[in-house]
């Protein structure tokens, strides 16, 4: 049996379909506006536009991407990522096992 799962892409607004193993059945480029809305006055008047091309909020995108994204709930976020090795003992009611994340967009190599 083929069930097709409809998503809003977070990015451009159109809706794109997923089968049941999360495959794109067909993909799409998505034009968007990585920037947020700004808000400005133009001649006495106040004027939407985005950030990243200064173009109005009525414009098409001005950033193409591969394929849609949708901002799913926890347990679709988390699959495919690596996990850390469980601990060799409980650990205590009033700790926690603290957070650590990595930017990757701030990942650089340095070459000497």
């Amino acid at each position: 049996m083929f069930i097709a799962f409809a998503r809003i892409c977070c990015r451009c607004g159109q809706t794109y379909r997923l089968n049941q193993d999360g495959e794109y059945i067909q993909k799409e480029q998505c034009i968007h506006h990585w920037g947020r809305t700004v808000t400005q006055r133009v001649a006495g008047q106040i004027e939407k536009t985005y950030s990243c091309c200064s173009s109005k909020t009525n414009s098409v995108g001005c950033a193409i991407a591969p394929c849609h994204v949708h901002e799913a709930d926890e347990s679709q976020l988390l699959a495919g990522y690596v996990k850390t090795q469980p601990l060799k003992k409980p650990l205590p009611a009033n700790e926690s096992y603290g957070i650590y994340a990595l930017d990757c967009e701030m990942v650089f190599e340095l070459n000497f």
